[in-house]
């Protein structure tokens, strides 16, 4: 299994695909390596993921309201 979290991903959209869910492409989201990019405390330390969660938030809030 690939540690990136691609197929665990596409798995994800097919099963919610099958349910009837809508996407955009800015409502998917797959963070690569994502341990590595919090702290002790879990707090997310990389700007560009932060940057990327924020616009995913976005698409989001646009698609279900």
């Amino acid at each position: 299994a690939s540690a990136s979290g691609k197929k665990g991903h596409e798995e994800l959209r097919l099963v919610m695909k099958t349910i009837g869910a809508k996407f955009s492409p800015g409502t998917r989201l797959l963070i690569p390596g994502v341990k590595g990019k919090l702290d002790r405390d879990g707090k997310l330390m990389d700007e560009q993921t932060t940057l990327e969660i924020k616009a995913f938030i976005n698409a989001f809030s646009k698609l279900v309201l």
